[in-house]
């Protein structure tokens, strides 16, 4: 998954793409960073199905950004 991420945010913005690779990659570091030792913190402190319903909460709510916010960059015509 994160192949396919990581090539729509560099077609979101072409003439971008080496600052964007590097922001992506520092975003998506910082991101496991915080994401780890969130999960961590949950599983002391509730256990393993509070971070279950955490970790599907978090997949919907990317997936609904990734819905509204990406688009297609260069219409494309069949034929």
């Amino acid at each position: 998954m994160h192949s396919s991420v990581d090539s729509l945010n560099l077609e979101q913005v072409p003439e971008f793409r080496g600052p964007m690779m590097s922001l992506s990659t520092a975003a998506s570091t910082l991101g496991g960073i915080i994401g780890s030792g969130l999960g961590g913190l949950t599983l002391i402190l509730h256990g393993h199905s509070s971070v279950g319903a955490i970790l599907g909460s978090f997949g919907i709510i990317s997936g609904i950004i990734y819905y509204t916010f990406a688009r297609e960059p260069i219409p494309r015509t069949i034929g």
